[in-house]
């Protein structure tokens, strides 16, 4: 749903500066003497959203003034979106709209929007923000006074076509082209379904003819079940018999084997791998070191993998400034005549953008900090250390051991 936030209007028409906002679950009454501008506001918002008024777009700027500007705030409900629709126009027919988006109420750096050209915009406006076109605005949410256009005063053709516009006779036909095509497939869906049932109906008449016999096929069915379990015992106790009968002709060829390399070790001479006593006596530190040296890597691999993140502020924030610059450059003179760089057009957009800058550079600095910190866990740490040697010494311990449980085995032969 969209909802009406805040209408600010500029020297259009009978009204100078007037900013009206609106809350949720107000209710408001504006009252004034004739001529004082109440009808003029429901014209701005018109105008505004529409292009459309009771005066063309010359003649709603203020006498006197350069320029006349209306600019409407609407929040879509579904979505949280801000819309910032705004409209200018000169004294010359010098006319142009701009849309803008924000995320949230809380602000974040506007979006614009629908810059295909005033009437691009104009048909973005209705079909994408609105959903409503001009006609059915002015009959269902706003009535502007003494509209040419409004239903109640509006001849029976008009009606007739605004109704079809309402009700959106257009997509009738091809809501009935898809209606038929949908009963085409129901139908055919159907005769499959009768297909399956007539089928089925044959099935269920064959069956029935079974249930016959039935009795005398359970009385089967348990015989035949007794046999099927007294086959399974008969299975289970094979595979059990074949596992040992497996298990042993493994375990006499294992002894064969080792009786062939038995033969074959007694018929060589009886070789004593020396012992290296000094490498044995160090197992226990050459353990210990390689513990140490492997927590050390993982400490300073668990620092690498905590890196922080890098963010490029110092781009957006260049791309900030640019745009400020941009701003306030392609912006008129401020109407009071001096040198103040805020504007009355540009002094929203440009305060939120300077309030993003800020939060980016807060932002750079923190990540700044972060990075310094990582970096200075990192250098405490120190480098990794290579084990590579303590690996090898353990291989070697290892060799040994192996190599004098061979000489114990020949020994015993």
């Amino acid at each position: 749903m969209i909802i009406l936030k805040q209408i600010k209007i500029e020297n259009f028409l009978s009204h100078k500066k007037t900013e009206i906002s609106f809350k949720e679950g107000d209710k408001l009454l504006i009252d004034g003497v004739s001529g004082s501008g109440k009808s003029s506001i429901i014209d701005a918002l018109l105008w505004c959203l529409y292009g459309k008024g009771r005066v063309d777009n010359r003649s709603v700027v203020r006498k006197g003034a350069k320029e006349c500007t209306v600019i409407v705030v609407l929040l879509d409900t579904e979505s949280n979106i801000l819309y910032a629709i705004t409209r200018r126009s000169t004294p010359e027919g010098h006319h142009d709209v701009v849309v803008c988006s924000l995320l949230d109420e809380d602000g974040s750096q506007p979006k614009e929007i629908g810059t295909g050209g005033i009437t691009d915009t104009n048909a973005y406006i209705a079909r994408e923000i609105l959903g409503a076109s001009y006609q059915l605005f002015i009959n269902s949410v706003v009535f502007p006074q003494d509209s040419t256009e409004s239903f109640v005063t509006a001849t029976g053709i008009r009606r007739k076509e605004l109704l079809m516009e309402i009700l959106r006779t257009a997509d009738v036909a091809e809501l009935l082209k898809s209606t038929k095509e949908l009963i085409s497939d129901k139908e055919a869906i159907l005769i499959a379904e009768e297909a399956i049932l007539t089928s089925t109906k044959s099935i269920v008449e064959e069956n029935e003819k079974k249930m016959e016999e039935l009795p005398h096929l359970i009385v089967k069915q348990e015989s035949v079940q007794d046999l099927v379990r007294d086959t399974k015992e008969i299975v289970a106790a094979a595979e059990v018999s074949l596992k040992d009968t497996d298990y042993a002709y493994k375990s006499i060829k294992d002894d064969e084997d080792l009786l062939k390399s038995f033969i074959r070790q007694i018929g060589h001479p009886i070789e004593i791998v020396p012992e290296d006593e000094s490498l044995l006596d160090m197992e226990d530190e050459i353990h210990s070191g390689l513990s140490a040296a492997i927590e050390h890597n993982n400490k300073i691999q668990s620092i690498i993998s905590n890196k922080p993140a890098w963010r490029d502020y110092d781009s957006e924030i260049d791309y900030i400034d640019r745009r400020i610059t941009k701003l306030v450059d392609e912006t008129l003179p401020c109407p009071a005549g001096d040198e103040c760089p805020y504007s009355k057009m540009i002094g929203p957009e440009l305060s939120l953008l300077k309030s993003d800058r800020q939060k980016k550079s807060e932002e750079l600095e923190q990540q700044s900090l972060a990075m310094n910190e990582w970096e200075k866990k990192l250098k405490e740490a120190g480098s990794a250390i290579d084990i590579s040697e303590l690996s090898d010494k353990l291989t070697r311990i290892k060799n040994i051991k192996e190599a004098q449980d061979q000489a114990k085995i020949k020994i015993e032969i």
